[in-house]
C-alpha cells in the first residue's frame, strides 16, 4: 500500500512539474520585453491553491474549471512594473466561461 502511495505522490509531482514547465515557456522573455526583467522567480499556482493568489476571486475560477496558473511579476530601471498571469483551465469552454464572466465592455 505504502509503495503505490508513494509511486502515485511521485507521479503526481512528475505531472505538475511538467505542466509548470509548459506555463513557464509562454512567459515573456527578455528578448520580447526589452528593458525588462523578472523581478522574482514565478509561482505556480494548482486547485485549490489559487486560494494564495486571488483569495476573494478563486472560488468563481474554480467553478469554471480551472487547473493551474503561473505568475511572474516584471519590473524595468524607472521601477514600471507589472504582473503577468497565465491560466490553464480544464478546457476551451472553461476558458471561455471565464473569460465571458470576466469581460468588461470596454476591452479594446
Amino acid at each position: 500500500m505504502k509503495k503505490i502511495f508513494l509511486f502515485i505522490s511521485v507521479f503526481s509531482s512528475i505531472q505538475l512539474i511538467a505542466q509548470n514547465e509548459v506555463l513557464s515557456e509562454l512567459l515573456p522573455s527578455k528578448s520580447e520585453l526589452k528593458g525588462f526583467e523578472l523581478k522574482s522567480e514565478p509561482e505556480y499556482y494548482h486547485g485549490d491553491d489559487l486560494f494564495y493568489l486571488i483569495n476573494g476571486g478563486a472560488d468563481i475560477y474554480l467553478e469554471y474549471g480551472f487547473k493551474d496558473v503561473i505568475s511572474a511579476s516584471y519590473e524595468n530601471e524607472t521601477g514600471l512594473s507589472f504582473k503577468a498571469e497565465i491560466y490553464q483551465m480544464l478546457n476551451d469552454n472553461a476558458s471561455y466561461g471565464i473569460f465571458s464572466f470576466n469581460r468588461n465592455d470596454k476591452m479594446i
